[in-house]
């Protein structure tokens, strides 16, 4: 996307003109744009000064934003629901149930559903996988066979059915 050659004041700047009583053609042809440039302007920045565009912290500059998009603490999301917040991670959301469940009495599938979290992200246990056998079998394969590659290697597993990754070969 090309960049405007404008800065975010000019452009309000040229908004506040319009505002104050200038034609909407005469203002674009005295700045050298197009009247739907102008507009397209006017839906991003209408009713912004320069100061609450750069408090809105949360806002990226390819969403348009109106003036309820201020803040009133430093990372608070715009009411329109266009910028959100950073997602909280499964830990956290499970510990957001469980708050829910014990202070509030909530079951657990109300719970659930009102922090957003799906059922099956509560059981979920992480399981490292044993790859001790793929191991073993690699170190005595390459220590008889110093010379093949990886691709001898996994077809040699492969023809004896030894363990490799979630299944058998």
């Amino acid at each position: 996307m090309k960049k405007s050659k404008f800065s975010e004041s000019q452009i309000v700047g040229i908004l506040k003109e319009v505002e104050l009583g200038a034609k909407v053609g005469e203002t674009c042809r005295k700045h050298g744009i197009s009247e739907p440039t102008y507009y397209k302007w006017k839906t991003q920045y209408s009713g912004m000064t320069v100061s609450h565009r750069r408090s809105c912290v949360n806002c990226s500059p390819r969403t348009p934003s109106s003036s309820a998009c201020m803040p009133t603490w430093p990372h608070a999301p715009c009411p329109e629901g266009r910028c959100r917040p950073k997602a909280l991670t499964p830990a956290r959301l499970t510990d957001v149930v469980q708050t829910l469940m014990t202070d509030h009495g909530m079951s657990q599938r109300k719970a659930c559903v009102a922090s957003g979290i799906a059922r099956a992200t509560l059981r979920y246990c992480h399981r490292q996988p044993d790859d001790a056998g793929v191991f073993q079998f690699m170190q005595t394969y390459m220590a008889t066979n110093p010379r093949h590659g990886f691709g001898l290697l996994y077809a040699s597993a492969r023809h004896q059915n030894q363990p490799w990754g979630k299944t058998v070969l």
